[in-house]
C-alpha cells in the first residue's frame, strides 16, 4: 500500500470546504494553509467562488488534474457518490461519521466499493485525519502538534485531540499523528510498516479498540525494528460494547490481546494516564538508574518501585564516589540511592548531578520540600543536564518547580510510582 499521497501530498482537495468558521470544512482548510508552500490546495464547494483567498472548484474532477489527497467533510450519505465521481483522486481522509459505528454498515460497504472502483486509498471514516508536524501538514480540525519522535496511531479521534492539547502544553512532540476511525482502508499494520522507513519516527504508540486484521497486525509488529507500545481499551463487556458503538470495532477478548502483545513484542500501556505520563519520556532511552534524593525514605521507596518495574539501579563508580565524598556532607549515603540529606541546597543538587551525569545512567532526582529547600532554583539547576527526570513531591512551590522542568524538556512527576512505571516502559 503506497501511503505517500497521504503523508506527502503535492495537492489536496478539501471536499466540503466552508465559508463558516465554525464548520469542520473551514477549520480543515484553515489548518492546511501553512502547508501551502508544499502543495496546491483546492477548496471543493460548488456554491462558493473563493474561500480563505483560495479559488473554489465545484468537484474534485473539475480541478482538471490528479489530486494526491482529498479530505471529505460532508454528510456521510453522499460520501459514496463523491468517491465515484472523483476519478482523479489518489487518497482520501473521510472525516464524516455515521457509518458502522452508527449501525449503518451498508453505507460503509458502499464507501468501500466506490473507493475500490477508482483505486482510492481511504483513511477513516469517522476520524479526525493526520498530522505531520515536521512539514506543517495538519489535515485535521485540531490545533497543530509539536514535532517529535513518536508516531501515534489511534482509533479514537478524541484520544488524538486530547494528546495534541496535552502534549503542546507539556512540550512533547510527534513525528506523525494518525486517526484511523473505522479503518475501512488504511489499518494499523499498514502504518506500522510505513513508519519503519520513516527517519523521524523512533517509537510507535497505538490506541486500540479492536483489530479487524489480527494476523496482518501481528506480522507487522514482528517485522518492526522500532519499539511499539499499545493502550488497549474495551477490556470489559461494557467496554467492548462502547468500542463497537464508537468505531464499529469488534474488541474481542482482552486475554487474547495480552497474548498477542506478548508474542509480537508490543509493550502494553495499562491506562490512559500512563500513556500521557509515558509521553513525557520521549527523549529518554532505557538505561540503569541513579536515584538522587534529599530524603532517604522516598529514595528507598523509589528503588523498590524501579525493581518492581524491572529497572536496574546503577552502581556508582569508585571514581565518582571519591569526588562526591569531597563535596557532599560526611554522612551522605555513599551509594545509590544517593541521599544528599534534607538540608540539600540547589548548589549541592547541582554538584551531585554534575558528577553523576558522567556515569552513563538515567538520573531520577527526588525532591521533598523542607525548610531550607528551594524547589524552583533546584529545578533550574538540574534542567541543564541530560538523561534526567524529576519527582518533586509537595504543594504549590514544587508544582511551580515541576513546571520549570517541563518547560525545559525535563520529565517531571508528582510521585515516584509514575516515574518508575514510565522508566519501566522504555525500550
Amino acid at each position: 500500500m503506497d501511503l505517500k499521497p497521504l503523508f506527502c501530498p503535492k495537492s489536496i482537495a478539501v471536499i466540503g470546504a466552508s465559508r463558516e468558521k465554525e464548520k469542520v470544512g473551514n477549520m480543515v482548510l484553515r489548518n492546511l494553509l501553512p502547508y501551502k508552500k508544499r502543495a496546491e490546495i483546492y477548496p471543493i464547494n460548488p456554491w462558493a467562488k473563493r474561500i480563505l483567498g483560495l479559488k473554489c472548484y465545484p468537484s474534485v474532477e473539475s480541478v482538471g488534474k490528479e489530486v494526491d489527497l482529498g479530505i471529505i467533510a460532508t454528510k456521510a450519505e453522499i460520501t459514496p457518490k463523491l468517491l465515484l465521481e472523483a476519478k482523479n483522486l489518489k487518497s482520501c481522509i473521510i472525516i464524516s461519521s455515521g457509518f458502522a459505528e452508527a449501525g449503518n454498515a451498508r453505507l460503509g460497504e458502499k464507501v468501500k466499493l466506490a473507493a475500490s472502483k477508482n483505486n482510492i486509498l481511504i483513511l477513516g471514516p469517522n476520524c479526525i485525519g493526520i498530522q505531520v508536524p515536521s512539514v506543517s501538514l495538519n489535515a485535521t480540525f485540531m490545533k497543530p502538534a509539536l514535532k517529535g519522535d513518536y508516531a501515534l496511531i489511534s482509533q479514537s479521534g478524541a484520544f488524538c485531540s486530547s494528546i495534541i492539547s496535552w502534549s503542546a502544553y507539556n512540550k512533547v512532540g510527534f513525528s506523525k499523528i494518525v486517526s484511523l476511525g473505522n479503518a475501512y482502508g488504511v489499518n494499523f499494520h499498514d502504518l506500522i510498516d510505513y513508519f519503519q522507513a520513516d527517519p523521524n519516527t523512533k517509537k510507535i504508540i497505538l490506541y486500540i479498540e479492536g483489530l479487524s486484521q489480527g494476523k496482518e497486525f501481528m506480522n507487522a509488529c514482528k517485522r518492526s525494528k522500532k519499539p511499539i507500545y499499545a493502550l488497549k481499551v474495551g477490556k470489559t463487556e461494557e467496554g467492548k460494547l462502547a468500542a463497537k458503538t464508537h468505531t464499529g470495532a469488534m474488541a474481542g477478548s482482552y486475554g487474547v490481546y495480552k497474548d498477542i502483545f506478548r508474542q509480537v513484542g508490543v509493550t502494553e500501556i495499562k491506562t490512559m494516564k500512563d500513556a500521557f505520563m509515558f509521553l513525557k519520556m520521549s527523549k529518554m532511552e532505557r538505561k540503569e538508574v541513579i536515584i538522587l534524593s534529599n530524603a532517604g525514605g522516598p529514595g528507598t521507596a523509589a528503588a523498590d518501585l524501579l525493581s518492581e518495574e524491572g529497572v536496574a539501579l546503577k552502581k556508582i563508580s569508585d571514581k565518582a564516589l571519591k569526588k562526591l565524598n569531597r563535596l557532599m556532607p560526611e554522612n551522605w549515603s555513599k551509594r545509590n540511592p544517593a541521599d544528599i540529606l534534607g538540608d540539600a541546597t540547589p548548589e549541592r543538587y547541582e554538584q551531585a548531578i554534575k558528577l553523576l551525569s558522567e556515569e552513563g545512567a538515567n538520573i531520577l532526582v527526588i525532591l521533598t520540600p523542607q525548610e531550607m529547600t528551594n524547589p524552583k532554583e533546584t529545578a533550574r539547576r538540574i534542567s541543564k543536564y541530560k538523561n534526567v527526570l524529576g519527582v518533586f513531591i509537595g504543594g504549590r512551590e514544587v508544582v511551580e518547580a515541576r513546571q520549570i522542568l517541563e518547560s525545559r524538556g525535563i520529565p517531571a512527576f508528582e510521585f515516584s510510582e509514575q516515574a518508575a512505571k514510565c522508566l519501566g516502559l522504555l525500550r
